[in-house]
Formats: C-alpha cells, structure tokens, sequence
C-alpha cells in the first residue's frame, strides 16, 4: 500500500505506521527522512503532509505518529534530529490530516529530545510524552507541559501506553525495564478541575479480589513487582495537618470496617519513633497512613481488624489473628481530620473474574472468619485480664512487710492464682516461647480456633466445608466453658480479694525506712 494510484511511491524507510482508533482505513505513515503522509481509504491514495524545514528541520526522524482516540483528522507527532546534534525537542498536533501542524512543546527543556507522545483513550486533551529524562504530562492538548516522573529514574523514554481498561500508564525505557504508573485516574480529576480546595481524596478505582489475599507477593531480586493487593487511595494535601488525619473505610451501608491514622497504630495507640534508627517522615509508618504536604498514597489490603492479641508473649501455630478480607461490593472511604469528615469516595472491590466461586460462598467464607476471631477475642480478652490480676495480686503481695497479713492474703490469693494458671493454660499454650515449642509443648484452644479460620483459606477463597463449621462448634463450646469458669472467679474471687484489701486498708505503695 506504499504506491498510490498514480504510480507515486512513498519513499524512505517507513518508521512508524498507525491507524486512527476513530476511522477505519485512516492510516498515518512517517519515515525516518521527515517525511510524513497520509490516506484516507485505507492506502489506495496518500497523501504527503510533511512538516515544511521551518518548524521541522530537514531529515528529522519521525519517530511516532499518534492518531488521536477521540477526534478525526487528528494526530500527534513526535520527531528527532539528535544524531545530528540537535537535541530540541519536535512534538507537533495537527486537526485537518497534515495541512497544518502547531508545535507543542512549552514546558519541556529545549535540549530534551522527544520520542513518543501519546493522548490518554479516557480523556481527550491530556497527554503523555517521553524524553529522553523522564514523563512529562499536559492537561492542555499540548499547550504547556509538566514532569511526571516521581520516582522513575532519569532515564531515555522509547515507548508508552496507557492501559484503557485500568487507566494504567506503561513506559518502556531504555536500559531501565518497563514502568507502570497504576491508576491515572487522579490525573483525570486534576484536568477536569477537581482539586480544588486545600485537601482532596480522590476517587479509588475498583480493586480486584484475587486468591492471595492481602498478603503481599516477593518477588526475585531480578523480577517486576507487581501491583500492591488492595484499594489504592490517593489524597492530597495543601500542607501538613497540625492535627490527626485518618483514613475510615466502611460499608457502602456506612458501618465502620477499619480506621487508619496519622498519628496511632491500628489499636489506637500512639505510633513510636525509633530511638535507635533514623526514621525517613516521607515514608509511611506500617499500618499507618501518611500525611505529608503534596500527593499521599495508602493501599489497604482488603482487611477487617484483626482479633484481640494477646499482651506478651503467645506463641500461634496453626493460625493466626489477622482479620478477614472483604468480599466483593460497594464500599466508602472517608479522609478525616481531628473528628472533621473533609471528604468521601465510594469505591468498588470485584471479585477476580478466573475465580470460580460465587459470592454467596465468598461472604459463607468471610462469616465464618468473623465468627472464628470474635471466639480467638474472647480468648485473648480473658487471658490479658488473667494476667492483669495475677500482676496485681503478685504486686500487692511483694509490697507488703507484714508477713501476717501476707499470709492472710494468701489464703484468697493462691486458690485463686492456681485456678486462673489453669484457665490460662486451657485458653493458650503457656510454656511455648517460640514457634519450635509447640512441637513438644501442644497448641491450645485459641490456636486451635484460630487455625479454623487459617485452614478454611488455605485453598485460597472458597465456601467453608463441613468439617470447619463441625470443629468451630466444638471449639466454641469448650472455649465458652472455659471462660464461664474465668468469670465466676472474676466475679467472686476479685472482689472477695478486694474487699480484704480495701478492709486492711493496704496502702498501695509501702516503703521501708531505707527507700526501699
């Protein structure tokens, strides 16, 4: 289709061939002498449209030729000339198929020559374009332009892509490997004019639910990472906040799932800096969000709150307290500042479409989850408390001189601590310290339980079988009885030690006549 029909051949060595997503049949041809041409029956007759040497020196490769995804009779062109060395950067537009061409390069540095450029299918007028350092962005169909490299390297850009279906920007360097920018979605919300008050949360994109969970991949030092499992939320900041920023994802029903903060730790407790190594501010804490001045990235990984942990050491074998992972629906995300709600999102989480398993077993699954930790809770809830109380005993038995009064107390003390070290010891595995204990020392009902949950995920997402719904039941009643035993003495035996504590009126804090 190189000769038309009067016989003229299109010469030079073609360099790059692209059809217009919006006519059939409208090709685009640029060769690596300047040349560019154009047809509009699908290569029968073309037409040159070359650039006149004003605004396109002569024997300029075309490197590119980009039809654009909405308009007819619009392209994009991306040209060089550096081996002879010129180094300008040549991106040109044109509306009417080559008759006129405009030069759209403000913004870029006029030694950095251009490859590729390329209009977003999702949104007309905004544009990516490679260099030869890094990604530059116009929200303006070319008029002005400006860096998008974040953390790319500086480095040659041969290629780019934009993924229509994820809104994903892929680039192709030169001796770097390939990069994605997931989700340029927030690119779309600045050009429409979105951003527009001190602090913005953008609108996450549906997230996809695949066997794994929210447990991250790790890769080869030598392989691509992929994708982080989870809802990516981006939120930006004119400034640093003076108080709290959380971050509160919740049913599409508004029932709270999990809030993350700035500040605190997923118990609520305030996050500690490291006295012993250097802390970077710009990287975000584990399970804490960020709140820097600028764009804020947070993944959340699909995560309900985990079960109570136990304070101190517990040694879990067959499971463990991690929450469930949300099934497939509609959720919100809201971006708070000290109680102040300064913006939501609804979002989507869809379920892997190779999965085959259907939503009523996906939620069977995630009950049951929930079921098993509010149980691995209890557990945990009476062993802290057990604990709590054999402290407090211990400490008011270790302050005291009187050793009549010692004894005293130790008549409602020791029947008491016995039963508790023995209620424990039902709930958990006392003796295990680390993990290879249990191999001699065996696991108790709160790793038993919890390993219900682990077990039932073990085959990735799948409804529960019989067997899993048959030992939680057996579980749960011998963990209830347990606790009931821990109750009665919580309920009697506290308050009887209490009561003759408060009656000897023991003071609580005892001091010798040496400080001591």
């Amino acid at each position: 289709i190189t000769k038309d029909m009067t016989g003229a051949e299109i010469y030079g060595t073609i360099f790059t061939f692209a059809e217009s997503p919006t006519e059939k049949g409208n090709f685009w041809t640029g060769s690596d002498d300047g040349l560019v041409h154009v047809s509009k029956d699908g290569g029968k007759k073309w037409d040159n449209i070359s650039l006149p040497t004003s605004q396109l020196p002569e024997f300029s490769l075309i490197n590119l030729i980009s039809p654009s995804e909405f308009d007819k009779g619009k392209a994009y062109l991306a040209a060089t000339k550096y081996m002879f060395g010129d180094r300008k950067p040549y991106l040109f537009k044109t509306s009417d198929y080559g008759k006129t061409w405009t030069k759209i390069t403000n913004g870029i540095p006029s030694d950095e020559y251009c490859r590729v450029v390329r209009e977003d299918p999702n949104k007309k007028g905004l544009l990516y374009a490679g260099t030869e350092r890094g990604i530059y962005v116009s929200f303006t169909d070319g008029d002005t332009w400006q860096k998008l490299n974040l953390n790319l390297p500086q480095t040659p850009i041969r290629d780019l892509q934009i993924q229509k279906r994820e809104k994903d920007l892929v680039v192709a360097t030169h001796g770097r490997s390939f990069w994605i920018m997931d989700d340029v979605s927030p690119l779309h919300e600045i050009m429409d004019g979105m951003v527009k008050s001190s602090t913005h949360l953008f609108k996450p994109r549906a997230s996809y639910l695949m066997n794994g969970g929210a447990r991250p991949n790790r890769p080869d030092a030598d392989a691509g990472e992929n994708v982080p499992l989870g809802v990516q939320v981006r939120y930006y900041l004119a400034k640093k906040p003076s108080k709290e920023l959380k971050l509160q994802f919740l049913t599409e029903k508004g029932d709270t799932i999990i809030t993350y903060s700035n500040i605190n730790d997923k118990k609520g407790q305030a996050i500690k800096v490291s006295k012993d190594f250097f802390e970077d501010d710009k990287q975000p804490r584990p399970e804490a969000i960020s709140a820097n001045a600028g764009m804020n990235n947070f993944i959340w990984n699909f995560s309900y709150p985990d079960a109570v942990e136990v304070e101190g050491t517990n040694v879990m074998w067959a499971g463990s307290i991690a929450g469930a992972v949300a099934t497939p629906g509609m959720y919100k995300v809201r971006l708070i500042e000290d109680k102040v709600l300064l913006s939501e999102q609804t979002f989507e989480i869809k379920k892997d479409p190779r999965l085959k398993v259907s939503d009523e077993d996906l939620k069977a699954q995630f009950d049951l989850v929930q079921k098993v930790n509010k149980k691995v809770s209890e557990c945990h809830t009476a062993i802290n408390q057990i604990r709590k109380i054999k402290s407090s005993v211990s400490g008011y038995l270790g302050a005291l001189k009187d050793t009549a009064l010692v004894a005293k107390l130790k008549k409602i003390a020791k029947p008491m601590i016995d039963s508790l070290d023995v209620i424990e010891a039902s709930l958990m595995q006392t003796k295990a310290k680390a993990p290879q204990d249990v191999l001699a020392y065996p696991i108790r009902l709160n790793d038993k339980m919890a390993g219900v949950a682990r077990y039932a995920m073990s085959d990735g997402f799948g409804k529960p079988n019989t067997q899993h719904y048959a030992v939680y039941e057996d579980l749960a009643v011998r963990i209830d009885k347990v606790i009931a035993r821990y109750k009665a003495i919580k309920n009697t035996k506290v308050p009887e030690f209490n009561d003759l504590v408060n009656k000897e009126k023991i003071q609580a804090i005892v001091l010798d006549e040496k400080g001591k």
